[in-house]
């Protein structure tokens, strides 16, 4: 199954047409995205295999981690704008958004109404408040992995909105409680 990501995403990826500084570059193909940072230290990986969107991690070219997995690509979508926005703001030279996150991390610190549901030791979901559940498993991390608190704030934010958050030099419209 081929994926496009969305297109708002890669106004994260340039300022005034130059590819920002973080990011030596990005290539795709049928199957996904890889978002290469720092010399090919890190690699973040989009794509679609078995019929779900994956997100992951790799050092150096080295095995992709996945770390989520999803029906809807708009979930994927929402861990790598995450990612790709902090590091925009940074060099777009806007104040940061810092979204809660907390290490270790405990129940409080996620937002408020959400629960974390351990499906096994190495996989979790998000539950809202109304009982249903963020349609993403997370994959690895400790139990106290800071990531659950910041995914719980950003998942049900419209991909558009997020990005347009992270362009905002104030962080309208869903994410200006967080600029610092």
């Amino acid at each position: 199954m081929a994926i496009t990501l969305s297109d708002e995403i890669f106004e994260l990826t340039h300022i005034d047409g130059k590819v920002l500084s973080f990011l030596d570059f990005y290539q795709s193909d049928e199957t996904g995205y890889m978002f290469i940072y720092d010399y090919g230290e890190t690699s973040f990986h989009v794509f679609c295999e078995d019929g779900l969107y994956k997100f992951g991690r790799s050092s150096r070219y080295g095995k992709v981690f996945v770390e989520a997995v999803s029906p809807d690509q708009a979930n994927i979508e929402r861990i790598l704008i995450r990612i790709l926005g902090e590091d925009y703001r940074k060099s777009a030279r806007l104040p940061a958004i810092r979204v809660p996150t907390a290490y270790p991390y405990t129940e409080k610190d996620i937002r408020e109404g959400f629960t974390v549901i351990y499906l096994s030791e190495e996989e979790w979901v998000l539950q809202r408040p109304d009982g249903s559940r963020v349609d993403a498993t997370f994959i690895g991390g400790q139990r106290d992995w800071p990531e659950k608190a910041r995914y719980s704030y950003i998942m049900d934010v419209p991909v558009v909105d997020l990005v347009a958050s992270y362009l905002d030099p104030d962080g309208y419209p869903a994410l200006h409680e967080f600029v610092l």
